[in-house]
């Protein structure tokens, strides 16, 4: 693969007298990667077994006469298919960390879909209040709590090579409105102000964050 190329004359590569095919996109990882390193790719790379694990509990929930059992949907829902929508979070989901995209990313849209099917309401039924009925919080949350310990992760790795591109990325993010470390602060500005200004300076200078301390 290229990347950030926009021409379809590139040179040929050979590996032991074979010439290389040329891709638009391969999986890393689980991780599914674009020429353009465009992370939507990977949401919707996602979206598929997300959307076969929702469509397994709703078969599930039909075979078992479940359909009353609104607690039981909401327990297969938390324990199978939400983790699968977890793989590779704290990657590709950062974009939709920010304040006002909690129902915007493709698998989000997913699970208001199967919950308004099983809750037998209108498509146009606010999705806030959806998810209050049924006792759920958007997925972003659980994709930030992802991104947050990839990031303390990074900030304690014995790969002096993984703390230096942390380091540069936070360089990059003051001049940047599109890398990882600029989603992660974008998805703390509904936080109070303190919360807020403690959060950028530890993000800033690569120190960990403990959430549980904070949030319990």
């Amino acid at each position: 693969m290229c990347f950030n190329s926009y021409t379809s004359n590139l040179s040929p590569l050979f590996y032991d007298g074979a010439q290389l095919p040329y891709t638009d996109s391969f999986k890393y990882l689980g991780m599914v990667c674009d020429r353009h390193i465009n992370l939507n790719t990977a949401a919707d790379a996602a979206l598929r077994p997300f959307t076969a694990g929702t469509f397994r509990i709703r078969q599930f929930i039909r075979e078992h006469d479940l359909t009353n059992r609104l607690h039981i949907c909401m327990w297969l829902l938390k324990t199978h298919t939400i983790p699968v929508g977890m793989y590779a979070s704290q990657v590709w989901a950062t974009p939709f960390l920010r304040q006002g995209k909690e129902m915007d990313n493709p698998l989000q849209k997913r699970l208001m879909r199967v919950l308004k099917r099983i809750l037998m309401v209108k498509d146009t039924t606010p999705s806030w209040c959806v998810m209050r009925e049924c006792g759920l919080e958007p997925i972003q949350f659980n994709w930030f709590q992802a991104a947050v310990r990839l990031y303390n992760a990074l900030t304690q790795s014995n790969s002096s090579t993984a703390r230096k591109i942390l380091h540069a990325d936070m360089q990059l993010c003051s001049q940047c409105d599109d890398c990882w470390s600029s989603h992660i602060l974008s998805a703390m500005d509904g936080l109070t102000q303190s919360y807020f200004k403690l959060f950028k300076e530890r993000l800033l200078k690569c120190e960990t964050i403990d959430l549980g301390h904070y949030f319990c």
